[in-house]
């Protein structure tokens, strides 16, 4: 925690009867406030070192480089990093920010990111972190003797008048290692739980 200390200073640390000097006997904590920082952006350079051995060098040996590892950016070719990308993602999909209000906040913030870009991080990021994730749990559940299925009907923009649907695969209530898993399509027919 950042800790501000109220102290006296100069002429206020005379008593006020006597005019002698005071001297402090102690201190405690009178209040505690949350203070919210808005979002600011930090560039991180990851410069990596070579190094080579001068025994080897001097005996003719070999130049050999030897280069310090540095950790993989999460998306190739990507200024993102995974605290952005993060937020990106949970500001489109659990706070329904659209992808061209983010590019609006983004700008403003002095990232210029276009909601293309950020609609491939969200996709990418699927397909590397989550999909093999949800292909487990998707074999896992389809091994279980009973599943459960029921299907939302979801307008994707307000002014839209086809519908999409969300379907939830459920394990039955009696599982030890209960997996539910979510399926977007388009249809509502049978076909979509066969194909499942």
């Amino acid at each position: 925690p950042e800790i501000v200390h109220h102290e006296l200073q100069g002429e206020d640390c005379t008593c006020p009867d006597c005019h002698g000097q005071l001297k402090e006997i102690g201190s405690a904590v009178q209040r505690q406030e949350l203070v919210f920082i808005p979002a600011q952006l930090k560039r991180i350079d990851h410069v990596q070192h070579a190094y080579t051995c001068q025994a080897c060098s001097q005996k003719n040996l070999s130049d050999k480089i030897i280069k310090a590892p540095v950790p993989k950016a999460p998306l190739a070719h990507s200024l993102g990093s995974a605290s952005i990308i993060a937020h990106t993602i949970h500001q489109k999909f659990n706070l329904k920010v659209p992808n061209y209000r983010q590019e609006e906040d983004w700008h403003k913030l002095g990232l210029p990111i276009s909601r293309k870009e950020m609609a491939n991080w969200h996709i990418k990021s699927s397909q590397y972190y989550f999909e093999p994730i949800y292909d487990l749990l998707h074999e896992k559940l389809l091994e279980q003797p009973i599943l459960h299925a029921d299907e939302t009907s979801y307008k994707v923009l307000e002014n839209d008048s086809q519908l999409t649907f969300y379907w939830t695969f459920l394990s039955g209530k009696h599982e030890k290692k209960g997996i539910t898993l979510y399926h977007h399509d388009k249809r509502r027919s049978g076909l979509v739980v066969e194909k499942f």
